[in-house]
């Protein structure tokens, strides 16, 4: 029986009670390596199509991988998919604030204070910044304060944690309503918000502004999946997250989304089993801090290198190269070990305790 032939019990009340057992239990692999391709893909955007922007002064490999821009909105798709798997599977609103701290800020904070003293040290002033900007930054809510980001690609932080608050609102709903009817309440609302001003800004950033189609579209990839709902249910749904992109963004977002809707399904159905090889695995494993160091560490390096008479092109593989190296650093001696030190505190800490 495939997934879509699946039969399941789609009364609201139903929906989130039933388990998910099987093969929707295993880790799809394939998402990690989507992840690793996403930060690679975002990396060269920015060394090829950005830096130039940035410093028209310095020499560039004269191709611009425009394409590369739209791994952001593929780390949204799956962000979608994840948290759903999280919230499903946590022990509450505080189990899942502890279990994303633990997972976003410990290499956060590594790559802001990196970050600053590269740019400080290099004397980069068109990338530097306040010193009280970058303690606000430390908060990671610098986005709803107005305030600069430490490093440009901070961004989409703000959007990120604005999708978790939504989410967790939602996981509190879900026995009520459906999640699909809340899915499609919360884009028609961000549509309408962000093309008009019934609502002030910092609520619409609240509502994920024009990008919440896209972590939809990983949520409902997600519940069908789980085998919570047919996927030929979760067409209209689909129909409903393109067209807003398709208002909000236009022919660009929509083929995104698309295109996202796509790999996701691929995914999870098994037919990117080819491309989960141990390096692309790894790669992935290094999205998050590759994603916070590279822009503008790298933009400082490449600066270094075109100074040093050497070529663009060989300066974008030094410097892709070294970032990589930056990342598997964080990695290995911050995020993993912190991330595993938070979650065996935390759950220290749920244990009942002998009397």
């Amino acid at each position: 029986m495939t997934l879509v032939e699946q039969k399941v019990d789609v009364r609201p009340d139903r929906l989130e009670q039933q388990p998910v057992s099987g093969p929707f239990r295993n880790r799809l692999k394939e998402l990690d390596v989507l992840r690793g391709i996403a930060a690679i893909s975002v990396m060269l955007f920015h060394y090829t199509s950005i830096y130039p922007d940035f410093f028209p002064e310095h020499r560039n490999i004269g191709v611009r991988f425009d394409a590369g821009g739209y791994g952001v909105f593929l780390f949204f798709g799956i962000s979608g998919f994840v948290i759903s798997r999280t919230l499903e599977n946590t022990a509450g609103i505080a189990d899942f604030t502890i279990k994303r701290v633990a997972r976003l800020f410990p290499a956060y904070w590594a790559a802001v204070l990196i970050t600053t003293l590269v740019v400080q040290w290099s004397g980069t002033e068109r990338l530097q910044a306040e010193f009280e900007t970058v303690l606000i930054n430390l908060t990671m809510l610098q986005g709803f304060f107005f305030v600069p980001s430490v490093d440009g690609v901070y961004w989409t932080l703000t959007v990120e944690l604005a999708f978790y608050i939504c989410a967790a609102l939602a996981w509190m709903a879900r026995r009520r309503v459906r999640i699909e009817y809340l899915l499609a309440g919360w884009m028609a609302v961000g549509a309408i918000a962000s093309v008009s001003e019934i609502a002030p800004y910092r609520v619409q950033m609240l509502l994920v502004n024009q990008y919440s189609p896209f972590f939809a579209i990983g949520v409902l990839i997600y519940r069908a999946w789980s085998a919570q709902r047919r996927y030929l249910d979760q067409l209209p749904y689909f129909a409903m997250a393109l067209a807003i992109l398709g208002f909000n963004g236009g022919a660009a977002f929509l083929i995104a989304g698309v295109g996202i809707q796509v790999m996701l399904w691929l995914a999870i159905n098994g037919r990117l089993s080819a491309i989960t090889h141990p390096i692309l695995l790894y790669l992935g494993a290094l999205s998050y801090p590759l994603y916070l160091i590279h822009h503008h560490a790298g933009f400082v390096l490449l600066r270094a290198i075109d100074r040093a008479q050497i070529g663009p092109f060989a300066g974008v593989i030094v410097t892709s190269a070294t970032m990589l190296g930056l990342a598997a650093l964080l990695h290995h001696s911050i995020e993993a070990p912190a991330e595993r030190a938070i979650r065996t505190w935390w759950l220290r800490r749920l244990s009942p305790q002998p009397v």
